[in-house]
């Protein structure tokens, strides 16, 4: 049978809720499926001229070659079957996610409508939405720590006592309790490591939700840890384009293989580098980090660094590595490697340009930009343009027995810093 289209969908019990508007348009979109010729991927409103249609039944059966073959292969669309729209998975994958937005006891089903032409049908899907199940109480049974870090952030709650039950608010609350963990400490903390447990039959319609700990996530997870020695390896450009990575670790092989040249310290942080010189000004890379040493782990101040990092545009690569201490279960130290490869800093940009103005003057023009990315190692763009131009005249103006003849020349340069600069300043503000 020819799929033409969805009829209808019929939607029952609807209350005009936001959280009822969300739930209906992924039901909606489960459902949806384009026939032939459908306008703009609708799945009820299609072209009156069906070319891939008529195309594909005139010629299936018959043998093509040449213009035939092309014409076909071009213009023929398959017939969408009813068969292959599935109503019935379609029906069990909404009726799901009806279940994932709280409406236990919605059901989807669907009829088939003929039409005229005996080979053709639409589908008719009905949607029973039921009443929605609500938030009735919700509760955190977590360590001691661990709660009062989330005490101090129930404002920002997904999951609220009243709210329409929903599955995609659970994985948001989980993300965002991982948030407030990893920002105070918890490096190891991550969204498997919280368990929901859910009563949906003591209070009709009403859930009762209990978040904790999931009894199989390991002790590590539970301490809090602290910035040890803090290191960055800076590489020099190796003619490779590695791409923009943060976090991750790097190759020990590939460590291995590089050859440092010397080092320094600037209070915490240990800087070795490649040449003979560091560069970049190590005050310049102090300052952009956000975390230091007997600090507690903070995955936000770490995000923070690798922004500022990537702004300066020096680096192809940016990558962090933090590892233990020690083995020891006593251990909440962690130690800080940062790999950085500078990029290629050299850049050059050409435009050419053919001008024809209204007073009858015709000429070339040619700009040359030439950059110079950490140019005085101060993570700073230094930039000189050259431009030039020459116009003819192309005919006579104003009884004039001469042509007037043009040309411009001029040079530019600029100098461009990632954060506004005052270097008046005491070299304490960067401490």
């Amino acid at each position: 049978m020819l799929y033409t289209g969805i009829d209808e969908i019929k939607v029952e019990d609807q209350l005009g809720t936001t959280a009822e508007a969300n739930t209906l348009y992924e039901v909606e979109s489960a459902l949806a499926y384009p026939p032939n010729g459908a306008l703009l991927g609708s799945s009820s409103v299609k072209s009156p001229f069906q070319i891939g249609l008529w195309t594909y039944n005139a010629l299936v059966d018959k043998e093509r070659k040449g213009l035939k073959k092309w014409f076909f292969d071009t213009f023929s669309a398959s017939p969408v079957t009813i068969s292959r729209v599935s109503p019935d998975v379609r029906t069990k994958v909404a009726a799901n996610l009806l279940q994932n937005y709280g409406y236990f006891r919605g059901k989807v089903d669907y009829q088939l409508v003929d039409q005229r032409n005996p080979k053709k049908q639409k589908i008719l899907y009905n949607v029973h939405l039921g009443n929605p199940y609500l938030l009735d109480t919700v509760h955190y049974k977590f360590p001691v720590v661990e709660d009062s870090i989330i005490k101090s952030n129930l404002a920002s709650a997904h999951i609220k006592r009243g709210k329409q039950f929903s599955t995609l608010d659970l994985t948001n609350e989980k993300t965002r309790l991982v948030t407030d963990f990893r920002n105070n400490g918890f490096y190891y903390y991550r969204n498997d490591y919280i368990s929901y447990y859910a009563d949906s039959v003591n209070i009709p319609e009403r859930v009762a939700l209990l978040v904790v700990p999931a009894m199989e996530m390991p002790d590590r997870a539970h301490k809090q840890f602290h910035i040890g020695t803090v290191s960055a390896y800076l590489r020099k450009n190796v003619g490779v384009n590695y791409g923009r990575s943060s976090g991750g670790t790097s190759s020990s092989n590939q460590r291995a293989t590089v050859q440092y040249s010397d080092s320094l310290v600037l209070n915490d942080l240990k800087m070795v580098y490649q040449g003979d010189r560091m560069p970049i000004k190590p005050r310049v890379l102090f300052k952009n980090f956000r975390f230091w040493r007997r600090r507690m782990f903070s995955q936000e101040k770490v995000d923070q660094t690798v922004s500022n990092l990537h702004s300066m545009n020096i680096f192809s690569t940016v990558r962090f590595t933090f590892t233990p201490r020690d083995t020891m279960p006593d251990n909440d130290t962690l130690d800080v490697r940062l790999d950085l490869t500078m990029d290629r800093l050299i850049e050059t940009e050409v435009d050419f340009s053919i001008t024809q103005k209204s007073n009858s003057q015709v000429g070339p023009s040619l700009g040359l930009l030439f950059s110079k990315r950490n140019a005085f190692h101060h993570g700073e763009t230094l930039s000189v343009g050259l431009r030039g131009s020459y116009e003819w005249q192309t005919q006579k103006q104003f009884g004039s027995n001469k042509r007037i003849d043009s040309y411009e020349a001029a040079v530019d340069v600029s100098l461009a810093y990632p954060w506004i600069a005052f270097p008046w300043l005491n070299k304490k503000i960067y401490r």
